[in-house]
């Protein structure tokens, strides 16, 4: 199965999120769409050598709100195509929704 973390944080995911990516590249690819914080460590980098594959995106990093994100609807299309999966969509840490290009859809 592909996994996407889509969030606006990188140290966070790293810090604090980091037992969970790596149970979940056990049996997964796993996809990160976040943004660099300037922070000194790389955690992206960091991320990568995990095992995770790194999709650089435009969404607001200083936003908290991924659903408002979703208006930018050609980077939303680019993501759900380059992942070729289900995008299964958070709010307050609850899934909220699914997207999916139309050729996951009909697979």
């Amino acid at each position: 199965m592909k996994i996407l973390f889509l969030a606006n944080d990188d140290e966070g995911l790293y810090k604090y999120r980091k037992e969970v990516v790596e149970a979940l590249l056990k049996d997964n690819d796993v996809f990160l769409s976040l943004f660099e914080g300037g922070y000194a460590e790389d955690y992206i980098g960091l991320l990568q050598k995990m095992g995770c594959k790194y999709i650089e995106t435009k969404f607001d990093r200083q936003g908290i709100n991924p659903i408002k994100d979703l208006k930018n609807t050609s980077e939303v299309s680019e993501l759900c195509h380059k992942i070729d999966e289900p995008v299964y969509i958070t709010k307050n840490g609850y899934g909220d929704m699914v997207i999916m290009s139309i050729e996951a859809y009909e697979n």
